[in-house]
């Protein structure tokens, strides 16, 4: 069994730009919240947990057969949000704001295919973000939902990105977070 998802991940400058801005986040916010490392910094597309190696086999297979008639695009990340709710602050993220049509044609796509396949589908509307960071202290959530709620400044992130291609990756966690490796690639036309 492997722990695999969908993703697209950012391209260097846009990986740059949003370092800059999690370094900013940390002067902000108080110690405690884990934030992702800056090679690890991506779209989930769709996480499909544990999968066993024939049938991670035959989702390769289908992904790259199936044409998804889509040219490579560019999309932009605006602002800052948490999930699932600033009361309640448990994830920082950037959401996709320009493109994220684009993105959600590339979410369905890879959705269709494997509930065709019988993964569960997805319950909740799909969203595209990038994730920065967990708050994993309940302790740091007054104080973190403050800093949100105070914040009015929709452009405190924008940073243009570009998806060339999608990844289905295989997740390896570990005490320092979790490893990725790339199992395979899909190249948008």
């Amino acid at each position: 069994m492997v722990r695999l998802f969908f993703a697209s991940f950012t391209n260097a400058r846009a990986r740059e730009l949003l370092a800059r801005k999690t370094r900013w986040l940390k002067q902000q916010l108080p110690g405690g919240i884990k934030w992702v490392d800056p090679d690890n910094f991506h779209i989930t597309l769709k996480f499909l947990g544990e999968v066993g190696e024939d049938e991670a086999s035959e989702l390769r297979e289908k992904i790259e057969k199936e044409e998804l008639d889509l040219e490579d695009f560019s999309y932009k990340y605006q602002g800052l949000e948490t999930f699932p709710h600033v009361n309640n602050p448990r994830v920082i993220v950037t959401p996709v704001e320009l493109g994220g049509e684009k993105i959600k044609e590339v979410h369905n796509f890879i959705e269709n295919i494997c509930t065709d396949m019988g993964f569960e589908a997805e319950t909740r509307s799909f969203k595209p973000h990038l994730t920065l960071g967990r708050v994993k202290d309940d302790d740091l959530k007054d104080e973190v939902s403050s800093f949100f709620s105070e914040l009015e400044d929709p452009y405190v992130v924008n940073v243009l990105d570009h998806m060339e291609k999608f990844s289905l990756m295989e997740s390896n966690l570990t005490p320092d977070g979790p490893e990725y490796m790339e199992v395979f690639s899909k190249k948008l036309q």
